[in-house]
């Protein structure tokens, strides 16, 4: 019979089999992109005082940690704030000492009222200047206890202009703007954090496949699959999050963009990728390893196990094709035991058998 393969003992040796069976499965998109740096996970690190870089601790590539220390800048305005404050306080306090003083001779009578009003406003007013002062220093990005170690008369480094400039976010540097002896203005960017622990990425949505997306979209729950060249065996799981308002004209696509967790920080933006989006409802579905899948003069075909010393050719017809693995649509039955490693040795024969060299019995 054409079609039938009779093996010997070494050819069985070279083979794998593996029984055809249900597994559960949804439908897929398939799609192409490339990803991105979420933007909710990106800061630009500036400087809001002018003043000159005196150092910086990290280097473009570096691992940060949220609060860890960046760069120190040295600022003569952040200096004389320091210093307004110390002055202020020591006013302060003359000014409590005056208003004790007069306090003490009104209930002697020997002060008038008018006196000691006037020394109590002076020392409110003083408190409020503090108070100004303080909020000054706060906008500047001075810790509450570095203010109120200026206020205590330490904080040297606060009070020589020092400003500590810290990370607000756990990441890693991707762009510095500045080198060590930099003049910069207020506002300046230093340098710039991203957390790539979780990643953005572009999917472009073949048009056939725009509505079931859309439509998949908006009842929040599209997700499926990532690969990427760099890390071919590795999937990450991604979600949909929005679509583009519109098509893009040259490709025919539709942007969407999709979620992609990167705990271990191994995905890097501006990588390819490849993914599926699962669609619908779970279904059991006949699957084997594309491994078993042969074709002949377009027609797709597997080998299935007759007995201990025949297999069979069975052509069938694929219901999709997901990566390494095929669904079958028909033309072998579940429990049907399948060649998935050495099935060219078998179709070799088959071959020879159809240029008339013989089939093997």
């Amino acid at each position: 019979e054409l079609g039938a393969v009779k093996i010997t003992d070494q050819m069985k040796a070279m083979l794998k089999t593996q029984i055809l069976s249900q597994s559960t499965r949804r439908d897929e998109i398939a799609f192409r992109g490339e990803l991105e740096y979420d933007n909710q996970q990106f800061r630009t690190v500036a400087s809001i005082v002018p003043g000159i870089i005196a150092s910086m601790t990290v280097r473009k590539g570096d691992s940060v940690e949220q609060g860890q220390i960046l760069a120190v800048i040295e600022s003569a305005e952040l200096s004389h704030l320091a210093l307004e404050l110390r002055k202020l306080v020591a006013e302060l306090e003359l000014a409590q000492k005056k208003l004790a003083r007069e306090e003490l001779l009104h209930e002697k009578k020997v002060g008038a009222m008018q006196t000691v009003q006037e020394a109590r406003a002076s020392r409110d007013l003083k408190a409020l200047e503090i108070k100004c002062s303080k909020e000054q220093l706060t906008m500047f990005g001075l810790s509450g206890k570095e203010i109120a170690a200026i206020t205590a008369g330490r904080g040297e480094a606060s009070q020589k202009g020092q400003l500590r400039i810290i990370s607000p976010i756990q990441g890693r540097i991707v762009n510095v703007h500045v080198n060590i002896g930099s003049a910069i203005s207020e506002q300046q960017a230093i340098l710039d954090i991203v957390n790539i622990k979780q990643l953005r990425a572009v999917g472009q949505i073949s048009e056939s496949d725009i509505a079931t997306v859309i439509t998949e979209l908006k009842k929040g729950n599209l997700s499926g699959f990532i690969k990427t060249q760099a890390f071919p065996d590795m999937l990450y799981p991604v979600k949909a999050v929005s679509a583009d308002a519109g098509i893009k004209p040259t490709t025919r696509t539709l942007e969407i963009q999709l979620e992609v967790k990167n705990s271990d920080e191994l995905l890097r933006p501006g990588m390819f990728i490849e993914g599926t989006l699962q669609i619908g409802k779970s279904q059991q579905r006949p699957v084997l390893p594309a491994s078993a899948l042969l074709e002949d003069e377009g027609n797709s075909f597997v080998f299935v196990k007759h007995n201990d010393s025949m297999y069979i050719r069975r052509d069938i017809t694929l219901e999709s094709r997901h990566g390494d693995t095929i669904v079958v649509g028909s033309g072998i039955d579940e429990g049907a035991e399948v060649v998935i490693e050495g099935a060219f040795l078998l179709k070799s024969d088959i071959l020879r058998g159809k240029m008339g060299a013989g089939c093997a019995h």
